[in-house]
């Protein structure tokens, strides 16, 4: 108020500062709204165990790998390297990829005139030839399971695999089932169908003399 009378006695017009000062105090209201819901939030997700550094996690459409957590902020990098900021006020959803454990899910196609018994016995020892490596076994939670036939595709009859891994070890696990189901296949003649064309070259009839 003492400002205010200085500049009246200074017959400058202090309109202008009020609506600066105005403004100010908007701005700064809404600024600390804000902080306060990004604290809240963090403080939140801390104390429900939502994520952890190192989790693969999707926040908002975005997925990467937590590498920081804060009162205000999660910082993720995605596969491309791209690190994601992200203010805990604005996450609607988590979903996280890895914790506590993980899942493998491997789908197989193999062709019609394939024996689906054959296929299910196949996949049963590669299963548990896994779970006897010592190498593959400290990354897997249960033996992995075939699930059978989940779906029939237009050339293909469709089985899948299962496996409960550790947390964020579910794609290295998938690779090795895809590997070794590939040399099991090529080994007892299985068939994995794809799509092939057939091309067809027309010469026309060359022009006769008359």
């Amino acid at each position: 108020l003492g400002a205010l009378w200085i500049l009246g006695e200074l017959n400058i017009d202090y309109a202008p500062f009020l609506v600066a000062a105005g403004g100010l105090s908007l701005a700064i209201g809404f600024g600390s709204q804000s902080l306060v819901k990004d604290f809240f939030s963090g403080f939140f997700m801390l104390m429900e165990e939502q994520l952890a550094l190192g989790d693969v996690v999707k926040i908002n459409g975005k997925a990467g790998v937590v590498e920081k957590i804060s009162f205000r902020t999660i910082k993720m990098r995605s596969l491309d390297g791209t690190m994601h900021i992200i203010p805990n006020g604005s996450i609607d959803s988590v979903s996280n990829l890895t914790h506590k454990w993980s899942m493998a899910v491997v789908n197989i196609g193999v062709s019609y005139d394939t024996d689906a018994e054959k296929v299910m016995q196949v996949l049963k020892d590669i299963c548990s030839g896994i779970m006897r490596d010592p190498l593959w076994k400290e990354l897997l939670v249960d033996e992995p399971l075939p699930q059978g036939i989940i779906s029939f595709g237009e050339s293909s009859v469709n089985f899948r695999i299962l496996a409960k891994t550790a947390p964020a070890q579910q794609w290295a696990v998938g690779r090795e089932l895809n590997l070794r189901i590939k040399r099991a296949f090529d080994t007892r003649g299985i068939e994995i169908p794809y799509n092939y064309v057939n091309v067809i070259n027309r010469t026309p009839d060359p022009v006769k003399a008359d």
